[in-house]
């Protein structure tokens, strides 16, 4: 199969290991060894599978995101991080993450939390314009 150039975007995951390919995608049990995550989300996969679904032209951007590298914390760690509020948890819903445009992300579901948080994300990324 001649191969498709198709313009996906490529996330940078975290700083560990950035020359490995992670990625989260919708297309469940069309790729063996997925990882559901829930919510119609799943983790990895046959990356092959994934290819050849690309290639087809069965798969787009708003279907799946890859990414270099990933984040890493230690054992507790991330527990004492959101004990800290050092995190802003919310809920979050499978569609807005893949199809609302990156440069608006962020702020997206910092507004989907209401109130105060509100006021937040209309903060200007650079914190030093505010």
């Amino acid at each position: 199969m001649e191969g498709v150039y198709v313009n996906f975007p490529l996330y940078i995951g975290g700083p560990v290991q950035q020359n490995t390919l992670h990625y989260i995608h919708r297309l469940g049990t069309q790729v063996d060894h997925s990882i559901p995550l829930g919510d119609g989300f799943y983790w990895s996969g046959d990356f092959d599978q994934i290819k050849t679904l690309i290639n087809l032209g069965q798969v787009q951007p708003t279907d799946i995101r890859l990414f270099l590298g990933y984040a890493g914390w230690a054992h507790g760690q991330l527990v004492d991080e959101v004990s800290r509020t050092s995190w802003y948890l919310g809920d979050w819903d499978q569609y807005d993450l893949l199809k609302t445009p990156d440069e608006d992300l962020w702020r997206h579901f910092i507004r989907k939390k209401g109130g105060d948080f509100i006021k937040i994300a209309n903060y200007p990324l650079d914190y030093k314009l505010n």
